[in-house]
């Protein structure tokens, strides 16, 4: 059981971070649900919600921007009293041949999945130093084997690893 335990969630509208939510929730965690899809994540923890016994809320992060994240992450440990762990789901896969990448790909890839990783991290600790914790990251093995046709992609999932 999570019982009280005060959890973020970030890419929390859908994939593994809805699941997450999900199971978080149901295991009676407090939980803040992050992401930048507004409706889909209100909505995601309003049925979390419903299968208690934990309960969640949502936030709007994007973890690109550093000063969003640590907004975002400051006002969830205010609301949560505290935090116990960061669960960093979000990330964004788009394939393109390598040579085929222009200059905004490889930002977006670059800067959701790497940046976002040291935003969210760096914003956890701050709330972690004194009482411990853990943080979650989720990677890929095309970090460390690479992907056909998402060179962008691998590249900012080793980035993470």
């Amino acid at each position: 059981m999570l019982t009280n335990r005060k959890i973020i969630v970030t890419g929390a509208a859908s994939g593994i971070g809805a699941s997450t939510i999900k199971a978080y929730v149901a295991a009676g965690a407090r939980v803040a649900a992050m992401d930048i899809i507004d409706d889909r994540g209100e909505m995601l923890v309003a049925q979390a919600n419903l299968n208690g016994p934990g309960r969640a809320f949502y936030r709007n992060c994007d973890v690109a921007d550093r000063a969003t994240t640590f907004g975002a992450f400051e006002s969830a440990a205010a609301y949560l009293g505290g935090l116990d762990v960061l669960v960093h789901a979000a990330g964004v896969e788009r394939n393109s041949p390598a040579e085929a990448i222009d200059d905004n790909h490889w930002d977006q890839m670059l800067d959701i999945n790497a940046r976002g990783t040291m935003n969210t991290n760096q914003a956890a600790f701050a709330h972690l130093r004194t009482c411990g914790g853990h943080i979650i990251n989720f990677a890929s093995s095309a970090g460390i084997r690479g992907m056909i046709g998402a060179a962008a992609y691998s590249a900012s999932k080793g980035a993470v690893l």
